[in-house]
């Protein structure tokens, strides 16, 4: 997050991060972030009941009522509306079609938004084995289309399994093998690594773009 934010040039109290999941790993972690500055107001926690807010009394404990915030968003999807940080830490299949659209479309508005003032950059993005169109020069919640995974359309509706490339959970280490063991397996497995098409997303309007290499 600290590097995120010197890359980003934002600062630390002006994000908003969501985090799906209230165990140990997901209490840990909020507190990590608050500690680098985040304000509590700006860290909405999400459990498999929804947001916890301040005055919900479902499924509660004292671990979650610390880290309750005064809001009217009762829902991951809702939560995730114009949040700068997103940390999965809940059980998988908790995100669906339309929360991955919405962080799109967040991304697409840090890189396109026509005032340069909310244009923050994002090189730390990257997504893999998604297709889908987009369109820079659309509006904002707009610009994001044809979302595909294997050849079939992203459904709103649907949960998928979504996974982060970093994740720093302390139980993280006991999940299983080291990334690097698991590709060395599957290196000397297969012998011998053939080309693949990249997966870029396909821009309106860019064709003749200089900013294209």
């Amino acid at each position: 997050l600290i590097n995120a934010l010197f890359l980003t040039g934002k600062d630390a109290k002006d994000v908003r991060v969501v985090v799906n999941g209230a165990g140990a790993a997901s209490i840990a972690c909020t507190e990590l972030i608050k500690a680098v500055g985040v304000p509590h107001n700006n860290v909405i926690m999400c459990d498999s009941k929804g947001v916890i807010y301040q005055g919900r009394t479902e499924g509660m404990n004292q671990w979650k009522s610390a880290h309750a915030v005064k809001t009217d968003r009762r829902t991951l999807t809702e939560a995730l509306d114009g949040a700068d940080v997103f940390l999965g830490l809940s059980v998988k299949g908790a995100v669906t079609g339309e929360m991955i659209k919405t962080i799109l479309e967040d991304v697409c508005d840090n890189l396109f938004n026509p005032d340069p003032y909310y244009q923050q950059g994002g090189d730390m993005v990257r997504v893999g084995g998604l297709q889908y169109t987009c369109d820079p020069t659309g509006k904002m919640g707009g610009r994001i289309q044809n979302m595909m995974l294997r050849g079939q359309p992203i459904d709103p509706t649907k949960i998928y399994k979504v996974a982060g490339w970093a994740p720093v959970a302390e139980e993280a280490k006991n999940i299983g093998e080291p990334i690097w063991e698991v590709v060395a397996t599957y290196l000397r497995d297969i012998k011998t690594v053939k080309p693949v098409s990249l997966n870029l997303p396909t821009l309106k309007g860019a064709a003749n773009n200089p900013g294209m290499a």
